[in-house]
């Protein structure tokens, strides 16, 4: 696994250790478009990627957008639509305002 970039957001509500809420409901929209650089090459539909947050856990996907290493770009542009709803479990108490990271990986 190659690590594709990293951003330190804050969380929008509260989540109880084992309690699921979808990923774009755990941050501010304004937020996930906040841009990192590309540690590495992604392609459209072919480059798997796991999507972990801190205190949470992950899902995989598939980038929704081709990019070059270097290149600035956000989850936005990067994940899919259908990404957005995924259910992330946290694996220890998120209060609103914790500051989270979430880490982008090939696979």
């Amino acid at each position: 696994m190659a690590k594709l970039g990293s951003i330190e957001l804050k969380a929008d509500q509260d989540i109880a250790k084992g309690n699921k809420t979808p990923f774009n409901h755990l941050f501010l929209s304004a937020d996930l478009w906040q841009t990192f650089q590309l540690l590495e090459d992604v392609q459209n539909d072919k480059t798997k990627i796991r999507v972990a947050v801190s205190n949470g856990d992950s899902f995989k996907t598939k980038a929704n957008a081709t990019k070059k290493k270097g290149e600035y770009t956000n989850c936005v542009q990067l994940l899919s639509r259908d990404d957005f709803t995924k259910k992330i479990v946290a694996t220890d108490d998120i209060k609103k305002g914790d500051k989270l990271t979430l880490t982008l990986e090939t696979l």
